[in-house]
């Protein structure tokens, strides 16, 4: 019987280790403010990247009311939106749920795609649940990351939102 010497096999071995998948993860590198990265699988047209924008309409709707807007820019032809409507004064730090009655979850999301400039979105996606992840809430920006589903769509991603320029 033939054996083979340990040093070799045990270099064989650690060789292969290396080969495998990284243990650690390395985080991603930060958003530049107003911007987003997203992937969306089940529709909606792969990743996205685009602006993040906050928009306070407590204003002209007498109740407090929010949105975080991220508008897709890659395909100048067909606007895609992803927009959380936030039903409260404040987001703040933290783990928000999607979905369900508005006192329940005052946190709900919309994706809407619009083809050619239309007025009126010839995708919708509603319904959605999941989670938004709030990293930091200050009157300059918004940042954090979501991971929420409406039927076949799943949409993953994060966000460096600041209030919209107008």
């Amino acid at each position: 019987m033939r054996t083979l010497p340990l040093l070799p096999v045990a270099a064989l071995c650690a060789a292969l280790a290396a080969c495998g998948e990284p243990t650690a993860s390395t985080p991603p590198a930060p958003l530049d403010a107003g911007r987003y990265a997203a992937t969306f699988d089940g529709g909606l047209g792969g990743t996205g990247e685009g602006t993040a924008y906050t928009y306070d309409l407590s204003w002209s709707l007498g109740v407090p009311q929010f949105w975080v807007e991220l508008r897709d820019e890659r395909v100048p032809e067909r606007n895609t939106l992803v927009r959380f409507i936030v039903r409260t004064s404040t987001l703040v730090p933290g783990r928000h749920p999607v979905g369900g009655a508005a006192a329940e979850n005052p946190l709900d999301a919309v994706a809407l795609q619009f083809q050619s400039g239309a007025t009126t979105a010839d995708v919708r996606f509603v319904g959605f649940t999941g989670s938004v992840d709030v990293e930091e809430a200050t009157s300059a920006a918004v940042r954090g990351s979501f991971d929420v589903r409406s039927g076949a769509l799943h949409a993953k991603g994060r966000f460096n939102a600041v209030p919209a320029p107008f």
